[in-house]
């Protein structure tokens, strides 16, 4: 049998391309383009005053992975892809940006609602990602940090 290949739409690969750019289980499964940043998690973008925050919200995701030793340099979406870009990558990649991570960029762990001007940044993060070429936002509907008890 001959495929053109295969599209993992639901990937968790964006700690582990940094380990293994190569990412050769999906390679091998004939997964040809990998779209990371699901569930409302993404490397990116981080904030230095949040980001054991985010390091907690990624460590199911990320078990028994090195994050890259300059994760803290995330902090635009912009800075995340360009670190991408310079691995030798095994498949296509996409990535959405998380809106968990948006959130706790801005407001870390707070149960609470946004401020009005928590809500621009958060915009503004979002504007950023999008131009710099995340494919979309991701949510996690079943996360804390993607709702809030009051709606």
């Amino acid at each position: 049998m001959l495929s053109p290949g295969f599209i993992d739409v639901h990937a968790h690969s964006d700690l582990y391309m940094f380990n293994d750019s190569s990412i050769y289980p999906k390679i091998a499964q004939g997964i040809t383009t990998d779209v990371s940043g699901n569930c409302g998690v993404s490397c990116a973008p981080i904030s230095i005053e949040y980001f054991e925050h985010l390091k907690k919200y990624m460590s199911g995701l990320g078990a028994g992975i090195n994050p890259p030793e300059n994760w803290k340099d995330f902090t635009t979406f912009e800075n995340y892809l360009n670190e991408i870009n310079k691995l030798k990558l095994g498949p296509n990649v996409a990535f959405y940006v998380g809106q968990g991570t948006i959130r706790i960029a801005v407001m870390g762990f707070e149960n609470r609602r946004a401020t009005n001007e928590e809500m621009r940044k958060m915009k503004d993060l979002v504007r950023e990602a999008m131009e710099s070429g995340a494919v979309g936002m991701s949510t996690g509907l079943i996360s804390p940090r993607c709702i809030h008890p009051e709606g």
